[in-house]
């Protein structure tokens, strides 16, 4: 059986097309991918699991019973401007380029005015799992009198971007297959 020369740059190239291809998927948006309905009642003891979205190991969102939300894997209570730590947030969707996102708090993203976030589409990234979430709150209760209450819609499965390094990895990793394969012949 004869081979072109070319044949090993020809699985080299297809490799690392392949690892470029996957890395570019873009999730649908909260109408057409699963999603998830988290909810916290008012007046619920934000300390209890039943009570916080437990996104990821270090992620778990809830609210007190006045203010606004954080994360209680890392953080006891809200605190303006930060919270919840460990989550960036953007205004769109999955669908939108996420490199023209632009992320920042959750504080800065809403404009300070929380009500006002129900019924946006935001994306929500945790930057310690490289996920993203699309994400839209569907209730906001305000008021020392609404006990806490929030509730959104989240995207069940994320999206993960794979670090531009990865993808290097993965091309070093297919040419060093490909002369070890030529070696052998």
């Amino acid at each position: 059986m004869t081979h072109s020369k070319f044949a090993p740059l020809a699985q080299v190239f297809s490799i690392v097309m392949l690892a470029l291809a996957c890395s570019t998927v873009r999730a649908a948006t909260l109408e057409t991918e699963p999603t998830f309905t988290f909810t916290k009642e008012p007046f619920d003891d934000p300390t209890l699991e039943a009570t916080q979205d437990r996104i990821s190991d270090n992620v778990w969102i809830t609210r007190a019973d006045v203010e606004g939300i954080y994360n209680a894997a890392m953080e006891p209570r809200y605190t303006r401007h930060t919270s919840p730590l460990g989550v960036e947030w953007a205004l769109g969707t999955l669908d939108d380029d996420i490199d023209s996102l632009t992320f920042d708090s959750w504080f800065n993203t809403i404009a300070a005015n929380p009500p006002n976030s129900v019924g946006q589409n935001m994306v929500i990234h945790i930057p310690a799992d490289n996920a993203y979430y699309n994400l839209r709150f569907t209730s906001w209760g305000q008021g020392s009198g609404s006990g806490g209450g929030f509730s959104y819609l989240r995207s069940l499965n994320p999206l993960v971007v794979p670090e531009p390094s990865s993808i290097a990895m993965i091309g070093i990793a297919a040419v060093a297959l490909v002369g070890w394969r030529a070696r052998k012949r």
